[in-house]
C-alpha cells in the first residue's frame, strides 16, 4: 500500500493571547493547495467577552452566539490531524499548538513546520518575527487586512510554504 504525503495547514483565532485562559473561536485547516478541509467558528465555553481587534477577523461574541462549542468537533478535528504527514502553521509552535492541546487535540508526533520561525530563524529573511502580512508580501501573495476571510490566512501560508520549498530547499 502506498502512503501519500498529506500536509495540512492550520490557523486558529482565539478570544485572546493567553493559552491558559482564552479559548479557540475559529479553526481552519487546508491542504497544501489551499483547499478547505475544515473551517468553523466555535462558541467559547468559559470566555464570554473579548476584544475582537486582537484577531485577524475581528470575531465578536455575537458572531459565535449560535455556534457549537469546539468540544463538539474534537473527534472530527482530531481525525484530520491524525491523517496528516506534516502539519504547517504560522506561529504554531508558540501559540496555536498550546491552544489546541489545551482544548484536547493530541498533536501527532510527525514533522511540524512553523513557517514564521523558518523565515525568521532558519532562513534569516527577516530581522524580526514577521507578521502574516509581511510574510505574504515577501512572497508576492496578495493578502489584504481589510478584506481577508477565514481561509485567506491558511491559503497564504500554503502558498508561501511552497515558495520556501521551491526557493530555499534542495
Amino acid at each position: 500500500m502506498v502512503k501519500y504525503y498529506t500536509p495540512f495547514i492550520y490557523w486558529i483565532d482565539t478570544t485572546g493571547l493567553d493559552w491558559q485562559s482564552d479559548e479557540i473561536i475559529h479553526l481552519t485547516i487546508t491542504d497544501l493547495f489551499g483547499n478547505i478541509v475544515f473551517s468553523h467558528l466555535f462558541k467559547p465555553e468559559i470566555v464570554k467577552s473579548w476584544d475582537p481587534t486582537q484577531q485577524g477577523f475581528h470575531i465578536t461574541p455575537q458572531d459565535v452566539t449560535n455556534q457549537s462549542a469546539l468540544n463538539n468537533y474534537l473527534p472530527t478535528i482530531q481525525k484530520f490531524f491524525d491523517q496528516a504527514d506534516t502539519l504547517i502553521g504560522f506561529g504554531n509552535k508558540n501559540f496555536e499548538d498550546l491552544f489546541l492541546q489545551l482544548a484536547g487535540i493530541k498533536l501527532p508526533q510527525m514533522m511540524e513546520v512553523d513557517v514564521q520561525q523558518q523565515l525568521f530563524r532558519r532562513y534569516q529573511l527577516f530581522d524580526h518575527t514577521p507578521s502574516i502580512y509581511e510574510f505574504a508580501d515577501y512572497f508576492h501573495y496578495s493578502l489584504n487586512l481589510e478584506t481577508a476571510t477565514y481561509i485567506d490566512y491558511p491559503q497564504a501560508v500554503a502558498y508561501c510554504y511552497c515558495q520556501i520549498l521551491e526557493k530555499y530547499t534542495n
